[in-house]
């Protein structure tokens, strides 16, 4: 039987914009959407950490 546990996870994440998102011009109820041609893809890392003690 285990009484103590550390664990951790490490985690990364990518978006990358579509291609509506860059290059379709669009309109809606009268506005005109213009695409935003300068997004950069996305990036996301995510740490987690923890402990875990059993008594008794």
């Amino acid at each position: 039987m285990k009484e103590h546990m550390i664990s951790s996870l490490f985690s990364s994440g990518f978006r990358n914009p579509n291609i509506d998102d860059i290059g379709k011009i669009r309109e809606s109820n009268g506005t005109l959407l213009v695409p935003n041609t300068f997004l950069d893809p996305e990036y996301a890392y995510t740490f987690e950490s923890g402990v875990s003690f059993k008594f008794f």
